[in-house]
């Protein structure tokens, strides 16, 4: 598998770095805006699981245990009132899936993805 291959490359050193990642909005829609959507949009349903980091969805799920860390309650395909998949765009993941804070020594970092409204994000910062 191609992913085995590319990762037994990077060096003990460089997987040693810290890695903090939050989607951009192309890892949303491809070319850039909900308002330019399309059925090739993944609205970072694939990054979330590729560039998984400790985030909010998987507050609650404990070593050993078999939930997923991540929240999968949102369909990432949109639907007509008929339930027929649209020609245009997908469904934000839940907020959840990309929302994190950590902390490092003395240092606080937050990662959050800037495609959710600040009165949507506002919740997890208090």
């Amino acid at each position: 598998e191609i992913s085995a291959d590319v990762f037994k490359r990077i060096s003990l050193a460089a997987k040693s770095k810290i890695f903090a990642s939050v989607p951009g909005n192309h890892d949303y829609w491809v070319l850039g805006s909900p308002g330019a959507g399309s059925t090739v949009d993944q609205c970072a349903n694939g990054f979330m699981q590729f560039y998984g980091q400790d985030t909010k969805a998987a507050e609650h799920v404990m070593a050993g245990s078999s939930l997923p860390p991540f929240d999968f309650s949102i369909n990432p395909s949109l639907h007509d009132t008929d339930g027929n998949m649209t020609l245009s765009s997908c469904n934000l993941p839940a907020l959840p899936n990309f929302f994190w804070y950590n902390q490092i020594g003395n240092v606080g970092l937050v990662g959050q993805s800037g495609a959710y409204s600040q009165k949507m994000t506002m919740p997890f910062m208090v």
